[in-house]
């Protein structure tokens, strides 16, 4: 990989494109939104990859990326420099701090996404011991199933062939790939998330550092 490539590396990682599957309206319908996060969800998680670590307060999730990306010197392109302890964009004069080891160039990511933040544009609903993370983009309401057991959190998405197939057969309709805006009903709903929707999950592990 050449390392003109890393900022969009780095970009891919924490701005992924908009999702697939959106809905007419918050989900499930008919269910009252939270005005803040249950005391039982606060605190602090890491990522079972121990990639990135989650912080959620009242209203908010925050997700931090801390981890480095090692790659050869040799796959540097001639549109950078090495000054130090910086890569040089050459056209730009942008600098990213980097560490020379050997043969090697490791880049260390640290940075803060906020995940959710509730207002009119994200809306939190629970339904089935389930918390469901709502998102308005501009085709509709993207959703994000949160579950918590036993001190593990885990992200639930609609990605997934198996739920493109489930989604299918409930709103009689055939589903591929392309982005989709849903009109699906309660009852819909509810029977999506009985058969196991939401299958591609993220898990994270609370970690000893817990607030109110």
């Amino acid at each position: 990989m050449k390392l003109r490539l890393l900022t969009l590396l780095i970009f891919s990682i924490l701005f992924a494109c908009g999702p697939s599957i959106t809905f007419e309206v918050p989900q499930p319908p008919s269910s009252n939104s939270l005005n803040r996060f249950p005391k039982k969800l606060l605190g602090h998680y890491i990522s079972e990859n121990q990639l990135s670590y989650l912080t959620i307060s009242k209203n908010q999730v925050l997700k931090t990326y801390d981890y480095d990306i090692k790659l050869d010197r040799d796959s540097l392109d001639e549109e950078y420099t090495i000054k130090g302890d910086s890569l040089i964009e050459k056209a730009t004069g942008i600098k990213q701090f980097i560490k020379v080891a050997g043969d090697n160039i490791v880049a260390h990511i640290n940075q803060v996404d906020t995940l959710f933040s509730l207002s009119s544009k994200n809306i939190l609903k629970k339904f089935r011991g389930h918390y469901f993370l709502n998102t308005e983009y501009e085709d509709g309401w993207s959703v994000t199933k949160l579950s918590f057991s036993k001190g593990i959190l885990t992200f639930g998405e609609i990605n997934n062939k198996e739920d493109l197939d489930d989604l299918s057969k409930i709103v009689e309709s055939d589903l591929d790939t392309v982005i989709y805006n849903l009109k699906v009903t309660r009852k819909q709903f509810k029977k999506f998330v009985k058969e196991g929707g939401f299958r591609e999950e993220e898990i994270y592990y609370r970690t000893k550092n817990r607030f109110n």
